[in-house]
């Protein structure tokens, strides 16, 4: 992770060109970021904008069997 960085949250001061509000703030360093985070800020400007962000879905197999095994790749 690069710093300085920044990191967003909404609803904000600024206007969005979708009409929706955000505001910014740059961090310098992995302190100040996870202080943001704890404060509701988050780490993409399109995270910010449609609210946190959804836990990836899991795959559901209909057999166990058909799912690979990483191994054998």
């Amino acid at each position: 992770m690069d710093f300085p960085r920044n990191v967003y949250k909404s609803p904000g001061s600024l206007l969005s060109n979708k009409g929706r509000t955000y505001d910014t703030i740059l961090v310098q360093d992995k302190k100040e970021f996870n202080a943001a985070l704890k404060a509701g800020y988050l780490e993409s400007y399109r995270d910010a904008l449609l609210g946190e962000p959804e836990p990836e879905p899991e795959i559901e197999a209909e057999n166990e069997d058909m799912i690979p095994d990483p191994d054998d790749f």
